[in-house]
């Protein structure tokens, strides 16, 4: 990667990340490239920053029941603190309800700024529930063609090994088809006294996407 880095000489940092999730896909035999992208949640905090590299780049928002959320921290709060790539997240309720409001209060707020055509919000429920509608929905919107190899992507994971051993712990559910029964666990998972100090802090996103 070095070498080829050094030989292409790219001339800005947006052509730089290209170049290495080009060579990334060629290497794993991915022919045809016709587009890129990544997924972090810490980009939430630098989307100006982002923009201003990529004016071309297209933003998917999924969007998840913040209840659930609190749900999911909860487990992965649970797993060994030996595994050195362990997210670092809240076990306190309120500190989640604040976190969830404030990541997707910023998501929109820099949605506003933002021509429609260059981002999509889509409900992670959606994405389960009715996943070929949802993927031929992302699809159109990246402007390329649906696949239905898309709903294979855990045959695949696990025939590729593309998930690393070292975050395999917490991301499982990427070596199996999408399950239902993730969703709405906070009905039996939450206390209503944990509900009711949830939605008094997260109210207005939850009704936004229409969870209340």
């Amino acid at each position: 990667m070095r070498e080829k880095i050094i030989f292409t000489s790219p001339d800005s940092y947006a052509k730089l990340c290209e170049l290495v999730y080009i060579s990334y896909a060629e290497e794993n035999n991915k022919d045809s490239i016709i587009s890129w992208g990544d997924k972090n949640n810490y980009y939430i905090h630098y989307l100006d920053l982002i923009n201003d590299y990529f004016p071309d780049a297209k933003f998917i928002h999924i969007i998840r029941d913040g209840r659930d959320v609190a749900c999911s921290y909860f487990d992965l709060n649970k797993l060994s603190n030996d595994l050195i790539y362990k997210p670092n997240l809240s076990n306190d309720l309120t500190d989640i309800a604040k976190e969830w409001t404030s990541n997707n209060t910023k998501i929109l707020n820099f949605f506003k700024h933002l021509n429609s055509i260059n981002y999509l919000s889509i409900r992670f429920e959606e994405l389960v529930l009715n996943s070929t509608s949802s993927l031929k929905k992302l699809s159109s919107f990246l402007k390329i063609p649906f696949n239905e190899e898309m709903l294979n992507y855990h045959n695949n994971n696990r025939k590729n090994i593309i998930e690393p051993k070292e975050t395999l712990a917490w991301k499982k559910k990427t070596l199996e088809k999408p399950d239902s029964s993730v969703i709405g666990r906070y009905k039996k998972r939450l206390s209503e006294k944990e509900l009711n100090k949830f939605e008094s802090i997260a109210s207005n996103i939850l009704n936004e996407f229409r969870y209340l």
